[in-house]
């Protein structure tokens, strides 16, 4: 898989200084980019075009942090992360979701302040399938409280296991929806043996964004993630965006990071522990003016901060040296 990539990328590198000759041309590099750019790497930088990597999740830290294919330490992780500097260091700008994220490339792969840019994510909004009222509603049905996602550490799965059993202890009228699967899932296959499926049910199958957006759109909470320090607190994760753009509610960890000048979103943070979760959800399901009014701004608050708009505004800039933060200026 790995000798196919790198040959076919090698390939591309070569088609890209094909149709980009000139130093003044810009290529886009999507994710994975730095499979690319490790070829372009070897060519001289004024003959090369400049190259805009998308660099949103590090391959090494996925792999060796979130996975732990293998200790940090060890030999193929150090290599990873050489491969991953070397390839990231030969961009002319590097593409980040956050500001930490920003501050942890500069100092875990050596590239320059000025060479990266801090843009939101980019995501398609479906079109939804599915009542669009379903979390602003005041029903007397249960909580709907949905998880999606890998199921790798960072996301907490631990935590929110344990608030899952403090509500069911406390009786509390919440139930819970998860679908992914993924490295923690023993922890999952627990919770739902001594559950039941009254309480929580599990989604193994892989679901395209379309159907997790519309899963959105029928709970009345959606979870972040609760992996406390690290990786965790760097990022506010793609499904966060997605369950705003979706104009649900949600909880997530107090420890993030956002992008350059956007204000914090409407959710309810906690700390990274089950008690606290759990408190936040006995809250809502009591509270459903207060879940209303989440998911109420939710929406709008995605549009102005992290939608289409703010998407163009960023790449205006990247592309037009005259602007302020402009690929002529060292601001991000």
């Amino acid at each position: 898989m790995l000798s196919k990539l790198s040959i076919l990328n090698g390939l591309e590198a070569c088609r890209v200084l094909f149709v980009a000759r000139h130093r003044s041309d810009w290529v886009y590099a999507p994710y994975p980019s730095v499979f690319l750019l490790w070829w372009l790497s070897w060519v001289p930088r004024r003959i090369r075009p400049r190259v805009v990597s998308d660099a949103y999740v590090s391959l090494w830290d996925a792999a060796f942090r979130d996975r732990n294919a293998a200790s940090e330490g060890s030999l193929v992780s150090r290599l990873v992360r050489r491969f991953e500097s070397r390839s990231l260091r030969a961009a002319e700008l590097v593409l980040v979701d956050t500001c930490a994220n920003k501050a942890w490339f500069i100092s875990d792969f050596g590239v320059e302040p000025e060479r990266i840019r801090v843009v939101p994510l980019a995501i398609r909004i479906p079109e939804p399938t599915t009542d669009q009222q379903a979390g602003r509603s005041d029903p007397p049905s249960p909580l709907s409280v949905l998880f999606v996602g890998t199921l790798v550490p960072l996301h907490g799965i631990r935590i929110v296991a344990d608030a899952v059993r403090r509500l069911a202890k406390s009786r509390a009228n919440v139930t819970f929806h998860f679908i992914g699967d993924g490295q923690d899932r023993e922890l999952l296959e627990a919770l739902c043996a001594e559950m039941g499926g009254n309480v929580v049910t599990w989604d193994r199958t892989w679901k395209s964004t379309d159907e997790i957006y519309d899963s959105m759109r029928s709970a009345h909470v959606c979870l972040g993630v609760f992996g406390g320090g690290g990786k965790a607190s760097r990022v506010l994760p793609f499904k966060v965006y997605m369950a705003l753009a979706a104009g649900r509610a949600v909880v997530t960890q107090a420890d993030w990071s956002l992008p350059d000048g956007v204000p914090p979103p409407p959710v309810i943070k906690v700390a990274a522990d089950g008690a606290s979760l759990a408190e936040a959800l006995d809250g809502l399901s009591r509270d459903r003016s207060g879940l209303r009014s989440l998911s109420e701004q939710a929406e709008g608050y995605f549009q102005r901060h992290l939608g289409v708009a703010s998407i163009a505004t960023a790449w205006r800039s990247i592309l037009d040296p005259g602007r302020p933060g402009g690929s002529g200026s060292s601001q991000s």
